[in-house]
């Protein structure tokens, strides 16, 4: 492989890796000023490693991981989703069932309370 085209694959993947923290970080609704705080660094830093101009070693993959609350191998992969990764996305499915599962006991419990109540009224009337 020619070091033209070692290169461009680098950048390539630099840049899809800053696009994935991007998503994920806007996911946390955080700023770019909120992560690179956390890091400990300018961000102008931080900017350039979102925009993939500036490539990152394992210690900070281990920092961005842990400030944007991701499996590491999670973030090395780059396995996006839409805008999320598959982590989220399952946690999401995950608390949308138990708001389901929660509205549905609200709502059994509100048409007994009216069934009783209803019942209680007829019987009063009799």
């Amino acid at each position: 492989m020619s070091n033209d085209i070692f290169k461009r694959k680098q950048k390539e993947e630099r840049i899809k890796f800053g696009q994935n923290l991007k998503e994920r970080r806007r996911l946390l609704n955080l700023t770019q000023e909120n992560v690179a705080e956390m890091l400990r660094i300018t961000v102008t830093a931080y900017s350039k490693i979102e925009r993939g101009e500036t490539g990152v070693n394992m210690d900070r993959i281990r920092q961005l991981a842990k400030a944007l609350d991701m499996d590491l191998h999670d973030l090395v992969e780059n396995k996006p989703v839409g805008n999320m990764m598959l982590k989220d996305l399952y946690l999401e499915m995950q608390s949308l069932k138990d708001d389901v599962h929660l509205i549905t006991e609200i709502l059994v419990s509100e048409s007994e309370a009216k069934y009783f109540l209803a019942k209680k009224t007829k019987g009063a009337h009799a």
